[in-house]
């Protein structure tokens, strides 16, 4: 059990009352998660076309190649949610706006490009000419640019709240986007079709129902709590209590396991506890079920 020395605290703490959050799989932490797949994806897919367009540019190409438009990313309904909740779950303003200014010159770029896709463009006198390639290559390399600088922003929010589980990511994308504002295209073969490198990780980690009331000791009181799932690098649970962002925090399980860790999400009746260490795989909260 927790010390004694810790004051149990009586009072019910004042309610913060959150925002509409989208229930199930995209409550809070798991809805970050989400939302760092979906981007890292969508930064992924403009570096391809970043390079498409430099070989159409390197090889005085006078079409672009429907592989484009295969490659074009979309906003998902998981980026809707997470901008519509940025405060909910730690996201700084600043981030958010950056993110939703991100996919609206990707729409922007898509719309410039896609009328010139394709055969449209292939007869002798439909040529498209080499000052427009030009216009769309700088366009989608400032894109990349900036899809980047997201990337790269995201990271510390990333590596702090899922364990550096996704920085390998980060760290390959940074690579793909640089190659890609500086024209290299190694990646488009002769016929225009882009082959995309591999994410290092493009799942999100795997969840276990937990289902057992547990205590949380935080700030000097003991509360009691339920949790709700976990994986290799937190746990989700259920307390009506005003947690603070990274805050610490130390949870015991009715089995009187303990874990240490800090507030990585809160929304006022739910949050999300990132551990300080991850657990084995062959743990057996993670590895029986």
């Amino acid at each position: 059990m927790f010390s004694t020395a810790l004051k149990i605290s009586d009072a019910k703490p004042k309610r913060t009352e959150p925002r509409s959050l989208p229930t199930g799989d995209l409550a809070g932490g798991p809805l970050f998660e989400a939302l760092v797949c979906e981007i890292h994806w969508a930064a992924l897919q403009i570096g391809g076309i970043t390079c498409i367009m430099n070989a159409c540019m390197e090889r005085g190409m006078a079409i672009i190649p429907n592989s484009c438009r295969n490659q074009f990313p979309v906003e998902p309904p998981v980026v809707f949610a997470a901008l519509s909740v940025w405060d909910d779950f730690g996201i700084a303003k600043t981030l958010g706006t950056r993110i939703e200014l991100l996919y609206k010159q990707l729409a922007h770029a898509r719309s410039s490009t896609e009328p010139f896709i394709g055969s449209q463009y292939a007869g002798a006198l439909n040529l498209l000419p080499l000052q427009t390639v030009a216009q769309l290559t700088a366009l989608w390399r400032g894109l990349a640019a900036d899809a980047n600088d997201v990337v790269n922003t995201l990271e510390p929010e990333v590596r702090w709240r899922i364990g550096g589980l996704y920085s390998e990511n980060s760290i390959m994308l940074n690579r793909f986007l640089k190659d890609a504002v500086q024209g290299k295209n190694d990646c488009v073969d002769v016929q225009g079709e882009v082959i995309l490198p591999v994410l290092p990780q493009r799942r999100k980690a795997q969840r276990f129902a937990l289902q057992q009331p547990c205590k949380i000791a935080v700030r000097g009181k003991i509360l009691a709590a339920f949790g709700n799932d976990v994986s290799m690098y937190g746990m989700g649970l259920a307390c009506e209590f005003p947690f603070k962002l990274k805050e610490p925090i130390f949870i015991e399980t009715k089995t009187g396991r303990r874990f240490k860790g800090v507030v990585a999400w809160s929304n006022g009746t739910r949050l999300g506890v990132q551990f300080d260490a991850a657990l084995e795989r062959t743990d057996p909260l993670i590895s029986s079920q």
